[in-house]
């Protein structure tokens, strides 16, 4: 059941600005998958929105 589940999950990662991380990463995988971008161009647009550690 649920406890078996919540075993297994992964929290999301902790970020101040999570979802325009997440709208970013969104954006490229879409522009790549949809043959609008190449698959380096998806990847520095990701990396540029990670934040600094």
């Amino acid at each position: 059941g649920f406890q078996n589940a919540l075993a297994d999950t992964i929290s999301r990662p902790v970020a101040a600005n999570y979802s325009e991380v997440s709208d970013a990463i969104q954006i490229a995988a879409h522009q790549y998958l949809s043959g609008n971008s190449d698959i380096v161009d998806a990847a520095a647009a990701i990396e540029a929105a990670l934040p600094e550690e």
